[in-house]
């Protein structure tokens, strides 16, 4: 029996070390309360926020049909743009990549072999493909859930495809990409 007793014992302390070396090591903040008429314990309750970030309010843009008798010679070619509202959880700055299902700033036929080179800007700064454009203000807002800005306070992505481009167009048809806009702080 004493061998059972001693086991026993031994096993309690050892749980009773356990939970002490927790303790200890201020794994738990809670405080636990004593018997008596009431007893009141406590408890920490913590939460942590990352860095969120959260572009919206992009269109389409449909640039039109090239007509050379519109451009009277002054190589306007075709242009569109786009808001682009970016807000984020803190006041630093983004930068933003952009690249497409093209693999190039370019827009490809519908049916022929055939593509068309554009630029594109950020908020008037040429955009190189892929290739991080840093230094932009995110738009001010009260939430991260708010559906729109203000366009005052919007960033614009500006898509040009020049007219000797446009001039040079193998195919008669219809072209297009899909651009996607990434943003992360900076």
């Amino acid at each position: 029996m004493r061998l059972t007793h001693f086991t026993a014992v031994r096993a309690a302390s050892l749980v009773s070390l356990s939970v002490l070396g927790l303790s200890a090591t201020g794994a738990f903040a809670a405080s636990q309360g004593n018997p008596g008429d009431t007893s009141s314990g406590s408890t920490t309750v913590t939460a942590s926020v990352p860095p969120l970030i959260r572009i919206f309010n992009l269109a389409d843009i449909n640039l039109g049909t090239y007509n050379p008798s519109d451009n009277d010679n002054s190589n306007e070619g075709l242009s569109g743009s786009t808001d682009v509202c970016v807000l984020m959880n803190n006041s630093t700055t983004y930068n933003v990549i952009v690249s497409s299902n093209t693999a190039a700033f370019q827009l490809d036929s519908a049916t022929a072999s055939d593509s068309i080179a554009f630029t594109a800007e950020f908020n008037g700064s040429p955009l190189t493909y892929n290739t991080a454009l840093a230094g932009n203000t995110p738009d001010s807002a009260s939430s991260l859930a708010v559906s729109n800005c203000d366009s005052g306070d919007a960033d614009e992505l500006v898509i040009t495809i020049d007219e000797t481009v446009l001039e040079d167009a193998l195919a008669a048809n219809d072209y297009t990409a899909t651009l996607t806009l990434l943003v992360a702080e900076d």
